[in-house]
């Protein structure tokens, strides 16, 4: 396994290594969730990590990329939530059949639900597979792709292109999303007492980019007391 440390937010590790199949995970910190990249072997990873991945991104379907499917479903098929896997086009057909291959006569309400999007160049196509009907394939909704982003959560952003690999495969891009830091030297040169504000300022920050007109400041006197101010 191989970590970097390059993120706030998220700590990727690749479990592949030079022979091994293709797999990476991306831990979110501050969540405790994880994103998975290809699912090559998992036998890696422990079960509470399973458990927690929110969105698998397959770039293909060889076996080498997909044959850590059936693992995944066995740690995380008692669980009532919703799994999104994002493919090429035909991936749906690929989890089907894979699903298929059991049987379901035992389902249960608390099973979990496994939401596929195939990306296409100009659309996705979402369907969806609840453990509670048998994982039997339903057609949801057909979205049209406006730019490169296929997933994007609170800390992270993922975007997809398709290539030729002789069939369509994607390549995906991670994106940590923009983080709020305070430089405590900066503010002290600036004459400003840290205070409520900043929490606003956060706030603004992750809503807005800041572009939300004047805000309440605590400012620094001559002599050294503080004062409310309102500044852009």
């Amino acid at each position: 396994m191989q970590e970097l440390g390059l993120f706030r937010y998220l700590q990727p590790s690749f479990f592949s290594g030079l022979i091994d199949d293709p797999v990476m995970l991306i831990n979110i910190r501050p969540t405790g969730r994880g994103i998975l990249l290809d699912c090559g072997q998992l036998h890696h990873l422990a079960k509470r990590v399973l458990r927690s991945i929110d969105a698998l991104f397959i770039s293909h379907a060889h076996m080498d990329h997909l044959m850590g499917f059936d693992h995944l479903l066995r740690h995380v098929l008692v669980a009532p939530r919703t799994i999104k896997i994002y493919g090429p086009p035909d991936i749906a057909e690929r989890i089907s059949h894979k699903l298929a291959g059991y049987d379901w006569n035992l389902t249960e309400e608390n099973w979990c639900t496994f939401e596929v999007y195939e990306v296409h160049p100009q659309q996705i196509e979402k369907f969806e597979f609840a453990g509670s009907r048998g994982f039997t394939s339903e057609h949801r909704q057909t979205l049209t792709r406006h730019d490169r982003i296929i997933y994007q959560a609170r800390h992270l952003k993922v975007e997809a292109e398709i290539c030729d690999h002789k069939i369509p495969v994607l390549i995906f891009r991670v994106t940590e999303a923009p983080s709020f830091l305070i430089d405590m030297q900066r503010l002290d040169e600036e004459n400003l007492f840290p205070g409520p504000w900043l929490k606003e300022l956060e706030k603004r920050f992750y809503a807005d980019g800041c572009d939300s007109g004047t805000i309440k400041l605590w400012k620094k006197t001559a002599e050294g007391h503080r004062v409310e101010t309102v500044d852009n």
